[in-house]
């Protein structure tokens, strides 16, 4: 397995990268079976989640832990290549419903920012 690269899954180099993203640097400090699996993952293919996370996360990292309350955790990421100058990402993982509810735009295959209309909304649900 640890010939799994990740084109073999993601075609766009961008989507790949911001998996890597959202693993490594929005996982639990004290991960649960389902962020261990993940992080095993990343191990698998070669990518070294210390090496993100010093890069993306500051000493002074925004981070709201899961909670049963908000069914989700949320972690800033920054010095990001973006459209923007901003250069910062907000990674949010937990229920799906939950999460979707937060999203006002999306990423699509190509990476290009689109808004969240109501018909990908359907389109995801289903």
């Amino acid at each position: 397995m640890s010939s799994l690269k990740w084109r073999n899954y993601f075609p766009n180099d961008i989507h790949s990268m911001q998996f890597e993203h959202a693993i490594a640097c929005n996982s639990a400090e004290k991960p649960g079976a389902t962020d261990r699996a993940m992080t095993e993952l990343l191990d698998r293919v070669s990518c070294d989640m210390k090496v993100l996370q010093e890069k993306h996360l500051s000493e002074h990292k925004i981070r709201f832990p899961f909670s049963s309350k908000r069914k989700r955790m949320s972690t800033v990421l920054e010095n990001l290549q973006t459209s923007n100058s901003y250069g910062k990402r907000l990674h949010v993982k937990g229920a799906s419903e939950i999460v979707m509810g937060c999203c006002s735009h999306y990423l699509d295959i190509e990476g290009n920012v689109k808004e969240m209309t109501d018909e990908m909304k359907c389109s995801l649900e289903n």
